[in-house]
């Protein structure tokens, strides 16, 4: 049965095993038909240390992301385990690479991106036609220039995700972008933007958002995100504007601008996602969403809101929701400015502890009440009511993932 399936299902039968070492283990033994599948899926992630390995020499051309994490070694090993990534690079040998992720899964420290040779690597990325996506996470450059170097080394990037990026030394003029050649200085042309700056680390994050903000990106960012509990979403925000597209948001932290018309420059948003998190004291962000759908938007083009309320803590479902809020935005969202509008969904997202998930009948009530609120909605058939839970810990175990050497 499954020789006679079309290449396409195959690969969409191996792609829904998540990756499951053993699980698709099983399935090579199952049927030698989907042995070059299984490789295929196998060796899609890969870490940089894994390229010199003769045994991951036949899988490379399978690799579409590649990870780069912290080695901790001296700069002479460091090199030496880049060595083969800048071959390959060169050599043109990893033909599906889409992606590169430099990461460093200790959360307690950052990946000083000072002390990997970016002069040897640079040159070899600048070469890289594929890769169209770079994500950041939790690492340190010496100064803006490092940063703005690296991400304008590829020349087609068109994703940038940046999670706890920080500038060590700030130069008054290191945002004039006076060091970067007159290639670098027609890149980035980012199609999207996910941005999470967690550190506190002000300077650095202004330096970063607004450099994108004055970069050929601003006029082409489609996809915005910038995550929730950000030290940094006011800078960014106030870096773009129209055309951007796809919005998602966090209300924290800008208690001062949901008045004051701060987003009246980002007059063409087709789908806006809001990031509540929920307290044990009701209102805290609440207060804020009836008037920012009031007077922060222009919904004009908006068709699609997403409100996602995010439960850190152990408290029941219904303390975690403003239900005078509710109250408020079932009529605010029923004005005919917002005569675009199609769909409204309403999130609910936990994070599971040991011994601790919400019962159904728990949910079930929660998902009444939101609806009974959001009665104007229901009646329009433009709410989708969505309640589930994941463990707190999976973020971390797929950063761990990612450093896993497939030998």
């Amino acid at each position: 049965m499954l020789l006679r399936l079309p290449n396409e299902l195959k690969i969409a039968i191996i792609r829904a095993l998540d990756r499951d070492v053993p699980t698709l283990r099983n399935a090579s033994l199952v049927c030698r038909d989907l042995l070059p599948f299984i490789h295929e899926e196998l060796f899609a992630v890969m870490n940089a240390r894994s390229l010199g390995h003769p045994s991951t020499h036949r899988h490379r051309r399978s690799m579409v992301k590649l990870v780069i994490s912290d080695l901790s070694e001296d700069a002479s090993s460091k090199l030496a385990h880049l060595k083969p990534l800048i071959e390959n690079i060169r050599s043109c040998s990893l033909p599906r690479l889409k992606a590169i992720h430099f990461i460093n899964v200790d959360t307690r420290t950052t990946f000083y991106m000072n002390l990997i040779p970016l002069p040897e690597l640079l040159p070899a990325f600048s070469t890289c036609q594929t890769v169209t996506a770079l994500n950041l996470s939790r690492v340190s450059f010496l100064d803006l220039n490092g940063a703005q170097k690296l991400i304008c080394a590829f020349p087609h990037l068109r994703h940038l995700r940046l999670t706890d990026v920080t500038i060590i030394t700030h130069e008054e003029d290191a945002t004039s972008g006076n060091d970067l050649s007159a290639v670098e200085l027609l890149r980035p042309r980012l199609a999207s933007l996910f941005v999470s700056f967690k550190n506190h680390n002000g300077r650095s994050n202004r330096e970063i958002a607004q450099w994108l903000g004055r970069s050929p990106s601003v006029r082409s960012i489609a996809t915005l995100t910038v995550q929730t509990r950000n030290a940094a979403a006011d800078i960014v925000l106030d870096s773009f504007g129209d055309s951007v597209m796809h919005l998602s948001m966090p209300l924290c932290g800008l208690d001062d601008h949901v008045y004051s018309g701060f987003l009246a420059r980002f007059t063409n948003i087709r789908t806006l996602t809001v990031f509540l998190e929920a307290h044990f004291a009701r209102e805290g962000p609440w207060i804020l969403l009836p008037p920012f759908f009031e007077c922060g938007i222009i919904p004009e083009h908006l068709h699609t809101i997403t409100i996602e309320v995010r439960v850190a803590h152990i408290i029941l479902l219904s303390w975690a929701i403003g239900w005078p809020a509710l109250d408020r935005l079932n009529y605010v969202l029923d004005e005919g400015r917002f005569a675009a509008l199609r769909k409204v969904i309403f999130v609910v997202h936990w994070e599971e502890a040991p011994g601790w998930s919400p019962g159904a009948v728990e949910k079930e009530e929660c998902k009444h009440h939101i609806e009974q609120r959001l009665n104007n909605l229901v009646r329009a058939g433009k709410l989708e009511t969505r309640l589930h839970g994941s463990n707190s810990y999976s973020h971390v175990c797929d950063d761990i993932a990612c450093l896993l050497v497939i030998l």
